[in-house]
C-alpha cells in the first residue's frame, strides 16, 4: 500500500519543483495551517494526511500571497473568482463556466475539455497557471503538445511562445469584458506583479497526493 502523505512531505515536494526554500514554504504551511486550512489530526500535525483541498490551498498561498502570514486572506480571496472562458482574442465575449477557481481540480477540467483529457493522461499537455497579484486574477492556459515533441524538455515554452492556448480560462471576482491583458483601466498601476505554475508542479503533487 501507498504511503499517506503528510503536510511535510507536501511542503517538501512543492518547495522542490518551484525551486524554492523549504523553510520559508514550510512557514506559509503553519499559517495555513493555523487558520483552518490546511487539515491536522488528533495525534500531532504531521500525522495528518493531505488531500487535494490541502495541496491546492498550499499552492494558491506559496504562488498567490506575499508573505507567509498574508497566506490565508489570499487563499480564501483566490478560492473565491470564478471562471470565464475566451476561445479567442478575436472574440472577446467571455463565456462563464460559473466554477469556482477553489474547485478547478480535475473534475472540473473534465467538463470543459474532455477532447484534452488524453493529452493529459500522457503528459503530452503543457499548462500554465498564473496569479496575478496586483489585481486578484488567475489565468489558466492550456496548450496539447505533439507526442513526438513532449519528451522535450522544451518543448513545451516554444511550443506555448508559437502557438494559441487550446483553452484560456480567466477567474475573476467581477464579470471581465475581454480577453486577460486586452485593456488597462484608467487610473490603474501599469506594473503586475504575477507568479505562474506550470504543468509538473501539478503532475508531483498530484502523484503524491494521489499515488497509482
Amino acid at each position: 500500500m501507498d504511503p499517506m502523505a503528510t503536510l511535510s512531505d507536501l511542503v517538501a515536494v512543492t518547495a522542490k519543483v518551484e525551486g524554492l526554500d523549504p523553510g520559508s514554504v514550510a512557514l506559509y504551511a503553519r499559517h495555513m495551517r493555523e487558520a483552518g486550512l490546511i487539515k491536522t489530526s488528533g495525534r500531532g500535525t504531521s500525522a495528518a494526511v493531505m488531500g487535494l483541498p490541502d495541496a491546492a490551498n498550499l499552492l494558491i498561498g506559496v504562488n498567490a500571497a506575499k508573505s507567509a502570514a498574508e497566506a490565508p486572506r489570499a487563499i480564501r480571496q483566490f478560492r473565491d473568482l470564478h471562471a470565464y472562458e475566451f476561445r479567442s482574442e478575436s472574440d472577446p465575449r467571455p463565456e462563464s463556466h460559473g466554477g469556482a477557481f477553489g474547485d478547478a481540480t480535475e473534475p472540473f477540467f473534465g467538463t470543459i475539455m474532455p477532447d484534452l483529457q488524453e493529452a493529459f493522461f500522457n503528459g503530452d499537455v503543457h499548462v500554465g497557471v498564473t496569479f496575478k497579484t496586483t489585481k486578484v486574477l488567475v489565468t489558466i492556459e492550456i496548450w496539447p503538445l505533439p507526442g513526438k515533441d513532449a519528451v522535450d524538455p522544451d518543448a513545451p515554452d516554444r511550443w506555448a511562445a508559437q502557438v494559441p492556448p487550446s483553452i484560456s480560462l480567466l477567474f475573476s471576482s467581477p464579470r471581465p469584458r475581454g480577453p486577460p491583458g486586452a485593456k488597462k483601466q484608467k487610473g490603474t498601476a501599469d506594473r503586475t506583479e504575477e507568479v505562474t505554475i506550470g504543468y509538473r508542479t501539478f503532475r508531483e503533487v498530484g502523484k503524491l497526493i494521489l499515488p497509482n
